[in-house]
């Protein structure tokens, strides 16, 4: 009778790590990429949310009659941001003061944190996650980008 160990042998065994070393050298770079896609979309739909609220409200404070409240800009706090219209100028004191500018406001970027949104001098500022930033502003009841060449990839 013959003995044999069922095994692998180390030949085998270096192969199998072989391969799928290479495999996670190509999987996991374009892992990271999806990640940064997806950040970008997320800000995409932010900002055509952003501007069909700027236009719906606009249009509800019309047909409601409200004329001197149809310049309505995006109030924030210290932890949100695109939380509710607010109004200035003369005459705003009918104006609505609990319009949600989205359902669900989003959170302040903390820090350096890339891949969020957060408001400096009237600007909101989105931080790209691979690099740099880009800018925009409420304008004539739009939510236009002040960032040049940047906003080709946001509109």
């Amino acid at each position: 009778m013959k003995n044999f160990k069922k095994a692998f042998s180390m030949i085998e065994l270096v192969f199998v790590i072989v391969v799928i070393g290479i495999l996670a050298s190509i999987a996991i770079p374009k892992l990271a990429v999806t990640r940064n896609d997806a950040k970008i979309v997320k800000a995409k739909t932010t900002i055509a949310s952003i501007r069909n609220a700027l236009g719906t409200q606009r249009q509800k404070l019309i047909l409601s009659g409200k004329f001197n409240c149809t310049n309505p800009s995006l109030s924030s706090n210290s932890d949100y941001i695109f939380e509710k219209f607010k109004y200035s100028g003369d005459d705003t004191d009918n104006c609505p003061t609990d319009d949600l500018v989205v359902n669900y406001p989003m959170r302040v970027c903390d820090g350096d944190k890339k891949g969020c949104w957060v408001m400096n001098d009237g600007k909101y500022r989105y931080r790209l996650p691979d690099d740099g930033v880009i800018d925009f502003k409420v304008k004539n009841n739009r939510f236009e980008c002040q960032s040049g060449d940047r906003c080709k990839r946001f509109e």
